[in-house]
């Protein structure tokens, strides 16, 4: 099974009641922590018409991944460059003034009782942009991971969870450049068509903010294999800033066919032993939910909180 080490957020019936139906969003803030509770909406950015199939991203590779093309042997992988800044109407949105704006542009997929999503997080300004979980203002802990809800469009939800983690977190995202959200196969609860999926995520300038960076695990050699509906991935991780974090790596790994489409994903949140300071290790994981015989190439992250 897979080892995302979610924890399904457990909000009020009622704010659950609220989310369901609504579609994904993405709010804007000013810097500054409120205390105000509840869910916080933005204007609708991106979002695909409702359905089981994913809708296409935007062109260009997702900032800095590790990628890896189809091979019947473990495939090199290389960073891709980020893409160029959207133009266009999108570089300004309602209440948020220039030059912090942002964008983002989900892809949910549902295979044999499994939810998983690949979310691009574009910076459409001029200014770094951090995203982060709307509840970040009024929870103690501070999570970066974003509360995400996938309702059924007969009612009810199929997952509701935090599953799954901003690459790297917290996403520090240049103008023009791409942070991803990557979130692995989660069984889902009944059956039916899913509607749009419902994310608490907004995106804000990075002036003033005391968070650490996570440290970005460098991932290579990525190879997968699927059996009885089970993928799984294998690869190396190399740690080269010298950290001594204790944390497990967080990895993710998202597959898309050969017109970019997304076709399911595996990630782990708490993959094997920690890294040692400029060391190297292979690693293992495994998932479901994944369209095995569509895989055209992959795109790996890891880091270390």
């Amino acid at each position: 099974m897979n080892r995302n080490g979610s924890r399904v957020g457990r909000r009020p019936a009622r704010a659950l009641a609220i989310c369901i139906g609504l579609l994904v969003v993405l709010a804007g803030c000013t810097g500054g922590t409120t205390n105000a509770p509840g869910w916080t909406f933005g204007p609708t950015l991106g979002a695909p018409s409702a359905g089981t199939s994913s809708a296409p991203a935007s062109s260009g590779p997702a900032a800095s991944p590790s990628a890896a093309s189809p091979s019947s042997a473990p495939a090199s992988a290389a960073p891709a460059s980020a893409s160029p800044a959207p133009s266009s109407s999108a570089a300004v949105l309602d209440g948020t003034p220039k030059p912090f704006s942002g964008r983002m542009v989900p892809q949910v997929l549902l295979v044999d009782g499994y939810v998983s999503m690949y979310m691009e997080l574009d910076n459409t300004g001029s200014e770094p942009l951090t995203f982060l979980n709307t509840l970040y203002d009024i929870e103690p802990t501070k999570l970066y991971n974003p509360t995400v809800a996938f309702p059924w469009t007969a009612g009810g939800s199929a997952v509701v969870t935090r599953a799954g983690r901003f690459f790297p977190s917290p996403a520090i995202v240049q103008p023009g450049d791409r942070a991803a959200y990557v979130m692995g196969g989660m069984e889902a609860t009944g059956a039916g068509e899913l509607a749009t999926p419902v994310a608490n995520i907004k995106f804000c300038p990075t002036r003033g903010m005391d968070d650490l960076p996570s440290v970005r695990i460098e991932v290579k050699d990525v190879a997968w294999s699927t059996s009885g509906g089970l993928t799984t991935v294998r690869g190396t991780l190399v740690e080269s800033e010298g950290s001594r974090r204790p944390d497990p790596p967080i990895v993710g790994v998202a597959f898309f066919d050969k017109d970019g489409a997304f076709v399911g994903a595996v990630v782990d949140s708490r993959n094997g032993d920690r890294m040692q300071p400029k060391s190297s290790r292979p690693f293992e994981m495994e998932g479901r939910g994944v369209k095995a015989d569509r895989i055209f190439r992959a795109e790996a992250y890891a880091f270390v909180s």
